[in-house]
């Protein structure tokens, strides 16, 4: 008798070091087969069969993740051939059973892929955290990118939909939420504007939030001098979202 073994899937990492940009366009399209799905900043929610996001099955759904948002993700291939998602620093992406998914990240934000079983095709910059790979689970693929930069074309302005949940122009904005940068041990904060529950926060660059603070309409200063000297990502938010985000650096 002969006893024959068969092991159906492998783990394959198909590592690659482009020193390139990537330009990823995100589309902004409703319908029962091809949508696009919003987890905003701070946000948790999970998308399963008894909380499905769309209005039916979807072949190509694009989910976008704000910064620090967090989605959980529960679909097997038949409900969803092969989701598109896009990951802003800080944010997380769980999977939890078989999958087909194509995941695009930038640098701080986390992919837990739970040593599910699945084909993930990843497309990611340097400092992307990639959880839980079993090696007799996982077939994936890996491309690493010096920046990955997220395009909205068909998203009101042009802007992405972190930045202006409900209108306000970049540009309008820009203009109103000030900091002072570089900085030593205090922050200088000017805020202009209609907002509700303004918030400061600051990410280290492996995403983990490491300050937060409230504000007031107005200029403030607030003290950094508990934090090490470096590189940070900056977030003005409020109840309406994220309304602005870049690097800080203290020194």
């Amino acid at each position: 008798m002969k006893v024959i073994l068969f092991c159906s899937l492998l783990l394959i990492t198909l590592h690659r070091a482009d020193s390139q940009v990537l330009q990823v366009t995100i589309g902004n399209t409703q319908g029962s087969f091809d949508s696009s799905f919003v987890i905003q900043t701070s946000q948790t929610d999970s998308f399963h069969a008894g909380n499905h996001p769309g209005a039916g099955p979807y072949m190509n759904a694009e989910i976008y993740l704000c910064g620090g948002a967090n989605l959980v993700y529960n679909y097997q291939p038949g409900t969803s051939s092969e989701p598109y998602f896009y990951l802003e620093s800080g944010s997380t992406l769980n999977f939890t059973q078989w999958t087909v998914a194509k995941i695009y990240a930038k640098s701080g934000s986390t992919i837990n892929l739970n040593n599910t079983i699945g084909y993930f095709s990843i497309h990611r910059e340097a400092g992307v955290n990639i959880l839980n790979i079993s090696s007799s689970s996982a077939l994936w693929s890996d491309s690493v990118y010096t920046t990955i930069n997220y395009a909205f074309p068909s998203w009101p302005g042009g802007n992405s939909p972190c930045l202006s949940p409900t209108g306000i122009a970049a540009i309008q904005v820009e203009n109103n939420l000030q900091i002072s940068n570089p900085v030593q041990e205090i922050v200088h904060v000017l805020c202009k504007g209609n907002y509700t529950a303004m918030r400061l926060e600051l990410y280290d660059l492996t995403g983990r939030k490491v300050f937060q603070t409230q504000l007031a309409e107005g200029h403030q200063t607030r003290s950094v001098n508990e934090l090490p000297k470096g590189l940070y990502v900056y977030r003005f938010l409020s109840d309406q979202g994220l309304l602005k985000q870049d690097k800080l650096l203290i020194r």
